[in-house]
């Protein structure tokens, strides 16, 4: 019964995370100003959409897709994983891929197939540059994968609630932890957790899309034009810039209804992707801003 105890409690992470909005925040821009962005409820399974912000041409690169996280390289190489839920199996823990797409061709490879969440869990990711390493979470824990080898080994931190990571520039892997001394951002130089910010989240949430503090999470990481840390949250519905310091600065904040989940920033421009929630889940929508973070262009796709 060890494998339904983990299981059961694999997804009551997930669930708690996601039973409401169950957004992505998978959002990048390639260097031809080209939008790549997936999302998970379309159709019921997910899609993963191309967008052209001149000609305003929105078109799906694969059906059927349920992913939430994306990814892209220095060669415009997009990397996403999928995790599909299968019942009736027999430990029901489903399928999970890692994929390399290539836009030019769209070729997509598969670098990980999976049933095993100890092996691969296909929520929630990252990839290092040289393409060696894989990063996923599980049972609150961080799993470190060889792509070579296949071994998998779990790095020494406990996490209390793993939100989203991202890699920088120079491979410091970010990561939120919406529970973790009051919402914190922690970063993994390779040898050890830092904590960067504690406390970020306000202790008094009157704004928050969802009353439920369960449900109130940090969703994207992205950087800002000057490196620093950049957060989208649904308790204030914002985009927080994090300081070297570990203060925080609210560089934009969603209309009522909508929080930003996804944020990327490209050629002076910042792409937030942002989902809403009245008596149903609305979006995903499309906003740019400016170096100042004011809104130049807004795209809605009413999927």
């Amino acid at each position: 019964m060890l494998w339904f105890k983990r299981l059961l409690t694999s997804l009551l992470l997930v669930l708690s995370a996601y039973s409401f909005g169950h957004p992505s925040w998978g959002i990048v821009v390639d260097d031809a100003g080209m939008v790549y962005f997936v999302e998970p409820m379309h159709n019921g399974t997910g899609t993963l959409w191309q967008f052209n912000t001149k000609t305003k041409e929105l078109k799906p690169v694969f059906k059927d897709f349920h992913s939430h996280s994306l990814t892209i390289n220095g060669l415009n190489q997009l990397h996403t994983a999928i995790a599909i839920w299968k019942t009736g199996e027999i430990e029901g823990e489903g399928h999970n891929y890692l994929f390399k797409f290539f836009p030019k061709t769209g070729k997509l490879d598969t670098l990980i197939f999976t049933d095993d969440w100890d092996a691969f869990y296909g929520g929630n990711f990252e990839i290092s540059g040289d393409e060696k390493k894989v990063y996923f979470p599980m049972d609150k824990k961080l799993f470190e994968r060889d792509l070579e080898s296949g071994k998998v080994k779990a790095l020494d931190f406990t996490f209390k609630r793993f939100c989203t990571m991202t890699f920088d520039d120079h491979e410091n892997l970010w990561i939120t932890d919406s529970d973790y001394k009051g919402g914190s951002l922690l970063k993994y130089d390779g040898k050890e957790f830092i904590e960067y910010s504690t406390r970020i989240f306000p202790q008094k949430r009157p704004n928050a899309i969802f009353e439920e503090q369960r449900h109130q999470i940090f969703y994207g990481i992205g950087f800002s034009e000057n490196g620093n840390p950049l957060l989208t949250e649904n308790v204030e519905n914002s985009i927080w810039e994090i300081n070297p310091d570990g203060s925080k600065n609210t560089c934009y904040t969603s209309e009522k209804t909508w929080y930003p989940t996804g944020v990327y920033f490209k050629d002076g421009r910042y792409y937030v992707m942002e989902f809403g929630f009245t008596h149903q889940n609305n979006g995903p929508r499309l906003i740019v801003l400016n170096q100042n973070f004011n809104e130049i262009e807004r795209f809605e796709f009413g999927f």
